[in-house]
């Protein structure tokens, strides 16, 4: 049994490997980041001195923002109605941006924090592990990637 436990690992790797890369495409693709969208529309209003929590037709928000592009995912109007005011404030940093490098800036975040959450899982919980299953456990985290939207909407 031990000797499949390395070449399960590589294969299991190698799902990890494309599962990233696809989970990363979707998540810079230009009508994807539908949860960021809102709360970055309505962060870039605050940041811009309008009201987040009033409705703004892709017009008068691109001219409230002085922004290029309107972010083409699918939001409603009243861009942060579901958000708290922190999220707001926790996303006017990144709202400065336009929105592809703010997507782009978002997934940078996403995958340190999918790197950082099975590290924590083993460090809290499984230190006891040998390499193999180690790296088992951050191979079929990163394999669920790409099934999850956790990089294209920021799960994480």
């Amino acid at each position: 049994m031990r000797r499949w436990r390395w070449p399960t690992v590589v294969v299991l790797g190698a799902y990890a490997a494309v599962s990233l890369a696809v989970g990363a495409r979707h998540a810079l693709a230009p009508g994807q980041s539908q949860d960021l969208a809102p709360v970055y529309m309505a962060a870039r209003l605050w940041l811009h001195g309008a009201d987040p929590y009033r409705a703004h037709s892709d017009e008068e928000w691109r001219r409230a923002t002085g922004a290029c592009e309107v972010p083409a995912a699918k939001v409603e109007r009243a861009y942060s109605t579901p958000y708290a005011p922190i999220a707001v404030v926790g996303l006017a940093g990144l709202s400065g941006a336009e929105w592809q490098t703010a997507k782009a800036w978002w997934l940078i975040v996403n995958l340190g924090l999918a790197v950082y959450v099975p590290w924590l899982i083993r460090r809290l919980w499984c230190a006891h592990l040998q390499p193999a299953p180690t790296a088992a456990l951050f191979a079929v985290w990163f394999g669920g990637m790409g099934l999850r939207v956790g990089l294209a909407n920021g799960q994480h």
